[in-house]
């Protein structure tokens, strides 16, 4: 859920600014000129920026230096923070099923909350697999990935295989 989760990120002054961006961009556009533009990480908190925390920032260009030549950038439209907002799946849970689902939930997530994801779980019907790891968001990705990556694989290869 975009919106619970946006709702628990930021403080109740900065969602009406953020809504005042939306707003003032969703104008801008319709007056012919580009889509907006704002940070997606900031080394300092104070600085606007979409995904909060030192974490989100280390994780993001740790990832680009690591790839030389890649061409990305810490922009993101600001529409897309507007799509963030009206972004849920939770509804749709219980339709997965008889699809395989495997969730890969990190213990500490405040960008994928952490309880939004398991009460999501409890919701899905079978076949489903959850995999608890310890940590943040970014856990899976670093501290955590070869147990995610192993429990991925075996995941797909159980279900994709015949």
């Amino acid at each position: 859920s975009g919106y619970e989760t946006i709702m628990r990120m930021a403080a109740p002054a900065d969602v009406a600014g953020i809504r005042q961006m939306v707003d003032a961009d969703r104008t801008s556009q319709l007056q012919g000129n580009a889509p907006g533009l704002v940070p997606i990480t900031a080394a300092d908190p104070s600085q606007p920026h979409v995904f909060p925390g030192i974490r989100s920032h280390d994780y993001f260009h740790g990832f680009k230096e690591s790839i030389p030549g890649l061409p990305w950038e810490n922009l993101i439209t600001i529409s897309t923070v507007q799509h963030l907002f009206e972004y849920d799946v939770t509804p749709y849970i219980e339709r997965i099923a008889p699809i395989p689902l495997l969730m890969i939930v990190a213990e500490e997530d405040i960008s994928t909350p952490t309880d939004i994801a398991l009460k999501a779980y409890q919701r899905a019907l079978e076949p489903k697999q959850l995999l608890l790891v310890p940590g943040d968001h970014y856990g899976s990705y670093i501290e955590e990935f070869e147990a995610t990556s192993i429990a991925a694989r075996d995941w797909f290869t159980k279900h994709l295989s015949g």
